[in-house]
């Protein structure tokens, strides 16, 4: 599930969304949320994640 940006791939996207900006893996992201489910399954729990826009 490793995915590395290339110090190219990374400029391009400063250019392109300006600095700062923030990438992140939404593969990564699903499966931690995943885990999370899983381990609070049999409880009456709800999950938030705050993101910048």
């Amino acid at each position: 599930m490793e995915h590395v940006l290339s110090r190219t791939q990374l400029s391009e996207i400063a250019n392109e969304f300006g600095t700062p900006v923030y990438v992140y893996n939404a593969d990564k992201i699903a499966a931690q949320y995943k885990r999370l489910t899983t381990a609070f399954k049999s409880d009456k729990v709800r999950f938030f994640m705050p993101a910048k826009h």
